[in-house]
């Protein structure tokens, strides 16, 4: 089962990474754009991360069912490289093996890579990706990291206390869920005690 789950989502970073091989011609109604060089390179990198990951993950016998997505492992680490500093940056485009890429070609490129898979006219299928970053009350986001995480990782901000542990399980499930049209009404049953921010994905 988590073979299939894994396979079926790293085909599909696959899929993307093969478009921009294509002959280039008028994309048609109802059919997906070709992709740019970067954002080719970025899906073919997120796919080996994603295998790697499963491998490390699958050698846990205590986990029964896997399901990553590569994109999404991607654009977290494309959220971590834009947020962080020259060190923290420099090692999130290491681990995407992106390291040949200026910072701008790695959200560009990620960017591209969202709103393709999102596009349900030309994929035929609906695909609901959600992002929010989860700050502690005493901290506020730059106002240039809110821009640049939204324009490239459609990705929302929110301030949260993380010290009443109810209200916060209670505010990131229902994003989820209302992210997912009530398909993922619980993505997390614990959330730890933290000065830190937490970045949550639904899908």
């Amino acid at each position: 089962m988590r073979s299939l789950l894994l396979g079926t989502l790293c085909l599909l970073a696959v899929a993307l990474a093969a478009e921009v091989k294509k002959p280039l011609e008028a994309a048609a109604p109802g059919t997906a754009e070709k992709l740019s060089s970067k954002a080719t390179t970025l899906a073919e990198r997120s796919t080996g991360l994603a295998f790697s990951l499963y491998q490390a993950m699958a050698k846990d016998q205590a986990v029964e069912n896997i399901l990553l997505s590569p994109l999404v492992v991607a654009s977290s680490l494309g959220l971590v490289s834009l947020g962080g500093k020259a060190t923290t940056a420099s090692q999130a485009k290491a681990v995407l093996s992106a390291e040949k890429l200026r910072d701008e070609e790695v959200h560009t490129g990620l960017g591209e890579l969202l709103r393709s898979l999102s596009n349900s006219t030309a994929r035929n299928v609906t695909w609901k990706l959600g992002s929010r970053l989860y700050g502690p009350s005493s901290v506020s986001f730059a106002d240039d990291f809110v821009r640049s995480s939204k324009q490239h990782y459609n990705c929302e901000h929110s301030k949260i206390n993380f010290r009443d542990k109810r209200s916060a399980l209670q505010s990131i499930n229902e994003w989820a869920s209302q992210t997912t049209d009530g398909k993922l009404p619980e993505v997390t049953k614990d959330v730890e005690r933290t000065d830190g921010a937490l970045l949550v994905n639904a899908m």
